[in-house]
Order: C-alpha cells, then structure tokens, then sequence
C-alpha cells in the first residue's frame, strides 16, 4: 500500500510557504483516476489548510468514479 499526502503548495523564493486547497493546482481528479486504473491500494493523507472539507471533497471524487470510501 503506498502512503501519500496530497494538497497544493505556495512557494516563495525560499521554498514552501504553506499547503492550499484542493481545489487549487494539482487536480485531484486525474489523480484519483489513475489511481482507480492502475488499482493502486493507497492511504491518502489530505494536507489542506481546510483538512475536514477537503478531505470530504477527495471521498466525494472517488465516490463519483464509483469507488466507496
């Protein structure tokens, strides 16, 4: 099973300044869906500023491919 985290980042000339939405860049979608192609087992860690929202948001995706979590 591989173990990832998953948010945006703003960075600054001195590296990373702090994680961002999930609606921000990457997409999640396309994630999720190469995810479900492959038939990965994955634990995703959501590292989002607004963490119970977004991670909602992550499920609401892979239910929408079909996938319960």
């Amino acid at each position: 099973v591989l173990h990832s985290h998953f948010s945006g980042i703003a960075y600054t000339e001195k590296g990373e300044k702090n994680h961002l939405p999930i609606d921000s860049n990457p997409p999640f979608k396309p994630l999720a869906e190469e995810i479900i192609r492959r038939g990965m087992g994955i634990d995703i860690i959501c590292e989002s500023p607004i963490l119970e929202k977004d991670a909602l948001k992550i499920r609401g995706i892979f239910n929408g491919l079909g996938i319960k979590i």
